[in-house]
């Protein structure tokens, strides 16, 4: 899924996806300002800016990089694996309970809303 998401960032094949504020005006909330489009107005946001501006994706945003979508953690213990191999021990475990607990976990990361538009965002 990480190569995936990262070529779709870097290779996107849209350009922009138009907006259309139809008859109405719409807000539009930039940092810490409140924005008003006025009605029968187009926007485009430029995908390619989008996925690879610094800001959002780092010094290294025009290089392919999939692990950047993967966010790692070292799991922390209460109660560490023992080493006793003492099956009343209640703190004893199997070698491969041992080894779970030591692997770091992983998950994907889930960008900033408005930083990743692969296809569109609403």
């Amino acid at each position: 899924m990480r190569k995936q998401l990262e070529t779709v960032r870097l290779y996107n094949p849209l350009l922009n996806v138009p907006k259309y504020t139809a008859a109405h005006p719409q807000t539009l909330r930039v940092n810490d300002r409140t924005l008003r489009i006025p009605p029968d107005t187009i926007v485009a946001p430029h995908m390619n800016a989008l996925h690879t501006h610094p800001r959002y994706w780092g010094d290294d945003s025009l290089q392919w990089r999939p692990s950047r979508w993967i966010i790692s953690s070292t799991p922390s213990f209460s109660n560490p694996p023992s080493s006793s191999t003492t099956p009343n021990n209640p703190n004893h475990s199997t070698p491969t309970q041992n080894l779970a607990q030591t692997l770091p976990t992983e998950r994907l990361l889930a960008p900033r809303k408005g930083t990743y538009i692969p296809w569109s965002d609403g």
